[in-house]
């Protein structure tokens, strides 16, 4: 194992060195840096996709990647802690890998609204912010930058003050799921709310909402949602989505927004559906964040040399 891919805000800290050579941190992608592997050097590091890679430096070469690097699930009760073990050379007697252990602590959210919401008709054909009469359904993409994959206990509702909102300017959120809006939209109701379904780190989900937009006003407002995980702990969390929406065909920034939000979005969720984005071949780390989310095999190889 080598390369470790990473989603979202995570603090890194260097909490055990346990090799004569030279030892650091390399980090790529969405985020970018180089940690000293010195025993408690510690950082935060922040972004949508991004790598982490451990070096080393043999006595008179330069820095070679260590050829093994494995993510491991920290069993704490918050459940947002990732190990990541590293070995740069095997001896006889010596294949632990602990030649630089780090810790990574989520300190970002679980979730993040992917893009703009945007209105749907009876079919789920995109009108982008035209919520009159023809929209019939309110979606969101949902992506998950935790630590851990969604399951199917995880929910999301538009929350009080986001139907308040949105009632603001004409559009009334249903209080209730019939049976013909679950047909179309392919969900499963938990309350006023759907349940999600599984999601891993990094991919995006799109949730639909039944709406009556006979009365939309245009105009700007700021939509909050409510998602609900639980975590490996058991423990029950609720997290508040903010989105900005554009109502009843706004000019201006607010339809522009929409158009490149959804192009933006066609690129993270499946259209239509109520189906998680398939994820690359990476093995994920049970889930985002937090958000440690893969670990992918590396082509390095270790050189032989003095430990």
């Amino acid at each position: 194992m080598g390369t470790v891919t990473l989603h979202g805000s995570w603090h890194l800290r260097v909490v055990l060195k346990h090799s004569d050579w030279p030892q650091r941190v390399v980090v790529s992608g969405a985020a970018t840096g180089t940690i000293p592997g010195h025993l408690g050097a510690s950082t935060v590091l922040s972004g949508d996709h991004w790598y982490l890679d451990i070096e080393h430096q043999m006595p008179g070469h330069g820095w070679r990647r260590s050829p093994y690097v494995q993510a491991e699930r920290v069993n704490r009760q918050d459940g947002r802690s990732v190990q990541i073990v590293s070995k740069d050379c095997y001896w006889p007697g010596d294949a632990r890998p602990n030649d630089l252990v780090l810790e990574l602590e989520s300190v970002g959210p679980t979730a993040v609204v992917a893009t703009m919401p945007w209105g749907v008709d009876d079919n789920l054909t995109s009108l982008g912010t035209e919520f009159g009469g023809s929209a019939r359904f309110l979606a969101v993409g949902v992506r998950n930058v935790g630590c851990e994959d969604f399951g199917y206990d995880a929910t999301l509702d538009v929350s009080e003050a986001g139907r308040q909102a949105l009632a603001g300017h004409g559009i009334l959120v249903a209080e209730s799921w019939s049976e013909e809006a679950l047909r179309r939209t392919g969900q499963e109701a938990h309350g006023r709310g759907v349940v999600l379904p599984p999601v891993e780190v990094g991919k995006a989900v799109t949730a639909y909402f039944p709406i009556d937009g006979s009365a939309a006003r245009p105009g700007v407002t700021d939509v909050e949602f409510m998602l609900h995980t639980t975590g490996r702990a058991g423990r029950r969390k609720g997290e508040s989505l903010l989105a900005r929406a554009g109502v009843g065909g706004d000019s201006g920034a607010a339809r522009r927004s929409v158009k490149d939000g959804r192009s933006h979005l066609a690129r993270l969720c499946e259209p239509a559906t109520f189906r998680a984005v398939r994820s690359r071949e990476a093995v994920p780390l049970g889930a985002a964040g937090t958000t440690a989310a893969a670990v992918q095999p590396s082509s390095v190889t270790s050189a032989p040399g003095p430990h």
